[in-house]
């Protein structure tokens, strides 16, 4: 590929309080074997160390660009990095990973061979010492998808396993692990919602985008690392996550109707919900004391619960998985709750 041919690849990275981590992904960032990039650091009005990096960094390499915001959360920093963009294609990755040296060289190479307007990769699960604790690589039928097959198949599998099929691809719907068309973006006038309006913001914001996806092509590559963190919100009890997450059911539910999508996506909304679901539970099971059995208790009589059940194919969940909805489905939140406490992969 020539340097006139090199498309410019905007990558935009959120941040906010990340110092222990900043330094390790923007060196990953600057380091890409692929040259023609912009690097727009997005610095969501953090009270650590975290802007005087940035600063830094800067000064060292004149293709970042560095905006300081008042705090408003991920999604509306990563509008931001939008707006503020001027690549061909965006990605956005989080500011407390890193990536492959090599990442963004076989994502335009991806992308030149096959024209898509977005492009999904793999990723790795990295603890703390840096070692892989789990490898997701994507695997599908057909390299990329186009026009209706975007919306019959590609979409459905993204966001859930696919009920007829019984399939499952490794397809990750997660903002970091795609590369986005800015032409695209700007056709759709897409922009990411607000994690402080709606829990689980990059299904719910993906699930809008895809009504104007034209193509899209599957990378089988592990180019990202994923770095575990035990802090993590997601690992904390919180007396009002279950009630947001069935909120985020219901506005999934509501958007896959406005965008037209057929019974196939709004049933494959089931799988990462109630996924969503048990690692919530999970923690109120664990953490939450009796405020987190009541929790529970809610969540197996509640109508978003059921309505997906009736959904989720259950030939495919892992045994403890397809216990533990049984137990919901037939109303025994003393036992949800015991089998919350047991620890075993049913996410």
């Amino acid at each position: 590929m020539s340097p006139c041919d090199a498309p410019l690849v905007s990558i935009v990275l959120p941040i906010y309080n990340v110092e222990p981590y900043l330094d390790r992904c923007i060196e990953s960032v600057v380091s890409q074997t692929y040259k023609n990039i912009e690097i727009i650091l997005v610095d969501d009005g953090s009270k650590d160390g975290c802007p005087r990096i940035c600063d830094t960094w800067a000064l060292r390499d004149r293709r970042i660009k560095v905006i300081h915001k008042e705090n408003a959360g991920l999604g509306m920093a990563r509008n931001t990095g939008t707006d503020n963009a001027t690549g061909e294609y965006i990605c956005y990755f989080d500011s407390d990973d890193y990536i492959r040296k090599d990442a963004i060289e076989h994502i335009v190479g991806c992308i030149m061979e096959t024209g898509a307007e977005l492009v999904t990769f793999g990723f790795v699960s990295v603890d703390a010492r840096g070692e892989t604790i789990k490898s997701v690589i994507p695997f599908t039928p057909k390299k990329i998808y186009k026009g209706d097959e975007v919306c019959s198949w590609f979409l459905p599998n993204l966001i859930g396993v696919n009920q007829k099929m019984s399939g499952k691809y490794n397809l990750w719907a997660s903002a970091w692990c795609f590369c986005y068309s800015a032409a695209l973006i700007a056709r759709s006038g897409w922009r990411f919602v607000s994690e402080r309006e709606i829990i689980s913001e990059d299904v719910y914001s993906l699930l809008g985008l895809y009504v104007h996806v034209r193509s899209v092509a599957v990378l089988s590559e592990a180019l990202y690392c994923y770095c575990l963190n035990p802090r993590s919100l997601s690992h904390v009890y919180r007396p009002d996550r279950i009630a947001k997450l069935a909120q985020f059911y219901d506005a999934c539910v509501e958007l896959c109707d406005e965008c037209g999508y057929d019974d196939e996506v709004r049933r494959a909304l089931a799988q990462p919900y109630l996924s969503f679901l048990i690692g919530a539970m999970k923690q109120a099971a664990t953490n939450g004391g009796r405020d987190g059995y009541k929790d529970i208790k809610g969540a197996c009589s509640s109508g978003e619960v059921h309505a997906a059940l009736a959904d989720v194919n259950m030939d495919v969940q892992p045994r403890l998985r397809r216990l533990l909805l049984g137990l919901m489905h037939h109303y025994h939140p003393f036992l949800v709750w015991v089998l919350s406490r047991i620890k075993g992969d049913m996410e």
